[in-house]
């Protein structure tokens, strides 16, 4: 008889009972406060304005999960190559297509350290 493998079923017992509060918070998080919607002119002239001066932005992407917008970006744009802008927030490093993007702002070096919208 072969086993039966059940992928992460069988893990289900091993989570404890904050992970599954906090994945539950995330779940019910408020709908993302969704920005206009810019020109790709406009898009670009604001990362490539970050990435000269060194200054953060909240990038807003178009693409939704579950009928639900993602939450902001916020980092600095360390490079760009071709369609892809790279951005980095602390120890995390992102890698954005320019297709996806719907709004960008500048920030304030504070307000990375609040996280995103």
């Amino acid at each position: 008889m072969i086993y039966n493998d059940r992928k992460m079923l069988k893990w289900q017992g091993f989570f404890l009972s904050e992970h599954n509060e906090a994945l539950a918070h995330i779940r019910k998080q408020q709908p993302i406060n969704v920005k206009e919607q810019q020109t790709s002119e406009v898009i670009s002239q604001q990362l490539e304005r970050s990435w000269l001066s060194y200054q953060p932005v909240r990038i807003q992407s178009n693409i939704r999960i579950n009928g639900a917008y993602q939450s902001a970006i916020c980092g600095q744009v360390i490079g760009f190559n071709g369609d892809l802008i790279y951005l980095v927030s602390g120890a995390n490093q992102y890698v954005i297509n320019s297709d996806d993007i719907w709004h960008v702002e500048q920030l304030e070096a504070e307000d990375t350290v609040n996280g995103s919208d």
